[in-house]
């Protein structure tokens, strides 16, 4: 046999399934289907079919007849051949009408909609709406994804009309995600508390999975909801939020307590004003304990506590000592009566870790994307970013915020050429922001012969330290980063000179 003539018709099936799996299963169905018999009944098998992303793909191509070109063929050739087949699908709102006309898709259950706009949404969600008439006793799984450009809108009022249309219609709906598009950044759903609890106030009876994401905890109106009728049926429930919480005790505490029969509990909370560190004797006897079917309970929690008992501080180990589950963390304490403990469960799986000082012990943290490292004490070394790099292999997203220069730059510098100071690899970082950061951190990442950043192309800054540290945009030191940044954002306005942008060609 002469194989540098075989063709991929020449492959045995499990080959192609092999090879044709590790390309996106839209790119594949567009381009191969009624290519050739052979390739249909490869390419319609469920592994390519059994979820399709229109949203995507059309979304990736700004030419509108390319545009069309995908569209039409998907409709006319594709959707109709592979219909039986598809379970869930993504869409956005332009192109739904068409797509969910050619079939009624026996075996869909989950649908994600993105990019709906905010003031059609009540249409879509209308007795009237042929897409609610088709698909209501269908889907179990709905995602939405709201387009938002004006902040003017109050999701207050979104909760009380579109999820209430959304939980009267589809009787099946079991799980449910909202969220908001904003062409400027991509953000989750901004709710205040008593947001989340309207949503538990009844109108998620038949709900078995709730995740919310809440901006700010108010304490407003929550004592005047019943929320206890919308809990009872919870199996799953994450509850996340980056903000600061002062009414820990008396409104999240409460409403856990409530959720009987959840099976796996989710929270990322950043607690303020307490007495004593949040625990594992306390979370069992306040929460815990009143989940009998809990078998799932995954954590990032930080206590601010003020004590003038500096006596009796506790250590990691002693908190560590409270809890069953495999659990980490470390304690601040500041030369003040206003003290710090960040606990966290073990395997870590939540996107964002609460941010991180100079006593977080490492470890290996797959899961987490986005990163902010704060100290207002003591700097960060280059050994501490080392660390860093090692614990957060997958991290994209990093902030840095310490106004403290480092101790070991003079010692780096004098010993940099016999490499007793590796360089720090941070792989898939793609955003940085050294807004808040001393101008050492600013070398630290920008020169390549400290931190190596293949993925790095975009850039928060003060302009007068990245001026600095270039030497007016001519350094050598750090032109291999800056010349593949793509977004850089200043504080002030600044009036860029023509070194700059020869500095910055992709800018």
């Amino acid at each position: 046999m002469n194989y540098s003539n075989i063709g991929i018709l020449d492959l045995p099936a499990e080959i192609l399934l092999i090879i044709l799996s590790k390309l996106k299963n839209i790119d594949v169905l567009y381009s191969l289907v009624g290519v050739h018999e052979r390739l249909d009944r490869i390419v319609c098998d469920t592994i390519f079919t059994r979820s399709i992303d229109l949203a995507t793909i059309l979304s990736n191509n700004k030419n509108d007849s390319l545009i069309n070109q995908i569209l039409i063929r998907f409709c006319l050739d594709i959707l109709p051949r592979i219909h039986q087949n598809i379970e869930c699908l993504t869409l956005e709102p332009l192109f739904m009408g068409c797509i969910l006309r050619i079939s009624n898709y026996p075996n869909l259950h989950k649908l994600n909609i993105v990019k709906l706009d905010i003031d059609k949404a009540l249409a879509y969600f209308s007795d009237e709406s042929p897409f609610v008439q088709i698909f209501k006793e269908k889907i179990s799984h709905l995602v939405i994804t709201i387009t938002d450009d004006t902040d003017s809108v109050s999701l207050l009022d979104l909760v009380k009309i579109v999820y209430a249309k959304i939980f009267a219609l589809f009787t099946s709906l079991t799980h449910l995600e909202f969220g908001t598009y904003n062409t400027s950044q991509h953000r989750p759903l901004v709710l205040i508390f008593d947001d989340c609890l309207c949503l538990l106030n009844g109108r998620l009876y038949q709900m078995k999975t709730f995740i919310v994401t809440v901006d700010h905890f108010l304490p407003v109106m929550s004592n005047n909801i019943n929320y206890t009728k919308g809990l009872h049926n919870l199996k799953c429930f994450s509850l996340m939020s980056r903000s600061e919480i002062f009414t820990y005790d008396n409104q999240i505490v409460p409403l856990l307590r409530q959720m009987t029969q959840l099976e796996k509990l989710t929270l990322s909370l950043n607690v303020y004003q307490r007495t004593t560190f949040i625990e594992g004797t306390h979370l069992n006897k306040e929460i815990l304990s009143h989940m009998s079917h809990l078998n799932t309970f995954i954590f990032d929690i930080v206590t601010h506590i003020v004590i003038n008992d500096d006596e009796n501080q506790k250590t990691i180990v002693n908190i560590q000592s409270t809890f069953v589950q495999d659990i980490d963390g470390y304690i601040d304490y500041y030369p003040n009566t206003k003290h710090r403990c960040h606990i966290y469960s073990l395997p870590f799986t939540i996107e964002y870790l609460h941010h991180i000082t100079n006593n977080f012990p490492g470890g290996i943290f797959i899961s987490v994307r986005t990163l902010s490292i704060f100290d207002d004490i003591l700097p960060f070394e280059h050994e501490f970013f080392k660390r860093i790099s090692h614990s957060f292999p997958l991290l994209n997203s990093l902030t840095i915020i310490n106004s403290q220069q480092q101790n070991e730059k003079q010692t780096r510098q004098l010993y940099n050429n016999e490499k007793l100071f590796s360089i720090i690899k941070f792989p898939h970082l793609f955003q940085l922001n050294l807004e808040y950061a001393h101008i050492d951190y600013v070398e630290q990442f920008l020169f390549d012969t400290n931190t190596y950043l293949p993925c790095l192309d975009q850039l928060q800054i003060q302009f007068e330290h990245l001026y600095i540290i270039t030497e007016n945009f001519t350094s050598n030191s750090t032109r291999a980063v800056c010349s593949k940044i793509k977004r850089i954002d200043f504080s002030e306005t600044v009036v860029q000179s023509k070194d700059f942008y020869l500095y910055f060609p992709l800018l």
